[in-house]
């Protein structure tokens, strides 16, 4: 899916010979609606991931990333781990076309 994003502008994904989505690679994304949040801190940021709209939360040496459901929640995330400790990083992610390959056709790619 990494070589998708770098080599084309539209694309489509196929699911038993059924297109479930088409569209140039940025509006794909857009219309996606999922984000991911990027966090970098000493803190320990678990117990945000019980926020509303908070999705998923995968953790990392120092910090973590979050999945939500729109970028309000990610300025939601961003003042409660302030209230935390510092933040290193703060970065608003868009999905990559694996997330959104599995979020329509139910699993990985092989």
């Amino acid at each position: 899916m990494d070589h998708v994003e770098e080599l084309c502008d539209d694309m489509s994904i196929l699911d038993k010979g059924k297109v479930v989505v088409h569209g140039s690679i940025r509006e794909v994304k857009r219309t996606f609606g999922k984000q991911n949040v990027r966090i970098h801190t000493d803190a320990d940021i678990t117990a945000l991931s019980e926020l509303p709209g908070v999705e998923k939360f995968t953790p990392q040496r120092s910090g973590g990333v979050f999945r939500i459901a729109d970028e309000a929640v990610g300025q939601d995330l961003l003042a409660r781990a302030l209230e935390l400790g510092p933040v290193r990083q703060f970065a608003l992610e868009e999905p990559s076309l694996e997330e959104i390959f599995i979020e329509k056709v139910g699993r990985a790619h092989v």
